[in-house]
């Protein structure tokens, strides 16, 4: 029954990626490199897939002398989607013959499959192949293998990494970042290390569980599979050109900065003027660039203001403000509905202005409002 369920699903995420992958090859739009990107990986997965299919159904793996040659797959994929987050985040980024590095691994490791396939005769071939698929090989053969993707895993944490700095940098620049901060990057890396970590639990099988768990494992691996890729397609038909990415990531740290003391407090006193008056922050896309041309000042300069003055960055110290007003006016006009006042404060969701004002009040819009206005009317 798992079997005959793991084949349907299995022929239908085949389907899908190779219906994905040409997508990506094909489409003008966005970012090209990263759709290239994007798009060998989902090629990888789908010849890893249809090599699979094949065992399904009592076939050779493709050409028998390169049967075992998909199993060093495993190592492109972390080089892959390394690449397609750095290509995600940085603007007009061009290929660079130096990442070609990290695709050594992987053909060092093929190369060392296609001996051990080619150098024995084709009956023990056949046998050897038979012999992966029931899982008959030494254990120690197995964990070598389960070994491998460390690799991956590897380059996951490095994109991690980038991803989380990236953030970093946006809330250092601008005041709305719900439509930059790569939440579908962030889902994309989590749902390829769901993916390492079943593939690993999956090649240990033979050493710490029953060859019945490796075939569940198996499903597991298909079901997400489908689940991800499905996901993919209804972002892929609805925002083709997925992400734009940003020039570069500044630095958080200010050493060596011009700025002085007095100069420094000159500029918050400014600023706070500034912020009495104009009120920037309501403005929803208000960056620090804009401000800083607003007050006549750089960006550099006031941002190392915010951050040492006030201990925040841009990002959190707008929000701040907006929240205060927001509380202001929740008061001051009880006619007017929640929606009204976070569109008049510089959100454009009802969510994103809710988990602000949760996070500096510790409570929601609505409940504030009752509170504040009974106890008005309690002291009156």
């Amino acid at each position: 029954m798992i079997e005959k369920l793991g084949l349907v699903l299995l022929i239908v995420v085949i389907g899908q990626l190779t219906f994905l992958c040409f997508f990506l090859f094909t489409s003008k739009q966005g970012k090209v490199l990263s759709n290239r990107i994007l798009g060998i990986f989902f090629l990888l997965l789908a010849v890893n897939l249809i090599d699979l299919l094949l065992k399904f159904n009592g076939y050779d793996s493709f050409y028998r002398p390169l049967a075992l040659v998909d199993d060093a797959f495993v190592l492109l994929y972390g080089p892959l989607i390394f690449l397609y987050s750095y290509t995600i985040i940085y603007k007009d980024v061009k290929w660079i013959n130096r990442w070609w590095w990290h695709f050594v691994p992987f053909i060092l490791l093929a190369f060392f499959m296609l001996l051990i396939q080619n150098l024995h005769p084709v009956s023990q071939q056949t046998q050897m192949l038979e012999d992966i698929d029931q899982f008959r090989l030494p254990k120690a053969i197995f964990l070598a293998m389960s070994l491998t993707y460390l690799h991956p895993l590897i380059y996951l944490l490095w994109s991690y990494r980038l991803l989380s700095q990236y953030r970093q940098s946006i809330r250092a620049q601008f005041s709305n970042i719900g439509t930059i901060d790569l939440k579908w990057l962030g889902f994309t890396l989590n749902s390829v290390l769901f993916l390492m970590v079943v593939a690993i639990l999956h090649a240990l099988a033979p050493v710490i569980f029953q060859t019945d768990f490796a075939r569940l494992s198996l499903l597991v691996l298909i079901i997400w599979l489908l689940f991800f890729v499905n996901r993919w397609l209804l972002k892929a038909l609805k925002h083709s050109e997925l992400f734009e990415g940003i020039a570069a990531l500044p630095k958080v740290k200010y050493r060596g900065s011009r700025l002085s003391e007095d100069e420094g407090g000159k500029l918050r006193l400014a600023l706070e003027r500034y912020l009495e008056d104009k009120k920037p922050y309501l403005d929803a896309d208000l960056s620090i660039d804009q401000l800083a041309n607003q007050m006549g000042t750089s960006a550099k300069k006031l941002s190392q203001v915010i951050n040492q003055s006030y201990g925040q960055r841009f990002y959190e110290w707008v929000n701040g403000h907006r929240i205060a007003e927001a509380k202001e006016l929740l008061v001051s006009q009880p006619d007017r509905t929640v929606l009204e006042i976070l569109y008049q404060c510089g959100y454009n969701s009802k969510s994103s202005f809710n988990t602000f004002f949760k996070k500096y009040t510790g409570t929601t819009p609505t409940a504030f409002r009752v509170k504040k206005i009974s106890e008005k009317g309690s002291s009156s």
